[in-house]
């Protein structure tokens, strides 16, 4: 892709390279399916529901600045949780391997709650107030690990570094309507990815 691309169908390719400064736009409910070589430079934007697919032999190559651009609906509700795991992480250089060994892809990076965008590509916005119409609330950001009761929860900042694979709740933002959009936006995960969980025994191991 050497232009910015616009399309409303699913694209399935064997390699497929986004050069520097261009974007290649998905529009609908439709998938790009890449199989073997993935090289972003530029920006992969998927709107509606649009979706990147790796399959297993596919290995990501990305420059410092290549990115996908992924929208989730999440409750608007002040009162509901979201409880996601990321698809992105930050954007870095990233060089071919064999993103698929029984170790984790080192390629992969962290994700932290203020990269997340909102739907018009504006900063997702945080407070401390326990709801405020229009932001996030950092009273409510969580995540669990290794927990034995429900009392385990592991509060997040904005800035804490989430690793790949690793889920996390937050409430809506109050906006008007019943769903909220987000804009996940940074280099798609790939490969292995463990998760280290440890059974330390007693109700609810």
């Amino acid at each position: 892709i050497s232009n910015d691309v616009t399309v409303n169908h699913t694209l399935k390719t064997l390699g497929l390279i986004i050069d520097a400064n261009k974007t290649l736009t998905l529009q609908g409910d439709n998938l790009v399916e890449n199989s073997w070589y993935l090289e972003l430079n530029g920006t992969l934007n998927l709107e509606g529901d649009s979706q990147l697919i790796q399959t297993n032999h596919s290995d990501l190559v990305t420059s410092s600045n290549g990115k996908i651009l992924r929208r989730q609906e999440g409750v608007a509700s002040l009162y509901w949780y979201n409880y996601w795991a990321s698809p992105v992480g930050s954007t870095g250089v990233t060089t071919i391997s064999n993103n698929n060994a029984a170790t984790n892809n080192a390629n992969n990076s962290n994700f932290r709650l203020n990269l997340l965008k909102e739907g018009n590509a504006n900063n997702v916005q945080f407070t401390s107030a326990y709801n405020q119409v229009g932001k996030v609330s950092t009273r409510w950001l969580y995540t669990y690990k290794n927990g034995v009761t429900y009392w385990d929860w592991a509060s997040l900042t904005p800035t804490t570094n989430i690793n790949p694979g690793v889920g996390y709740s937050q409430k809506g933002t109050g906006n008007s309507g019943t769903e909220q959009q987000y804009i996940f936006e940074g280099k798609p995960n790939n490969g292995t990815i463990l998760v280290p969980v440890t059974d330390v025994g007693g109700s609810g191991s």
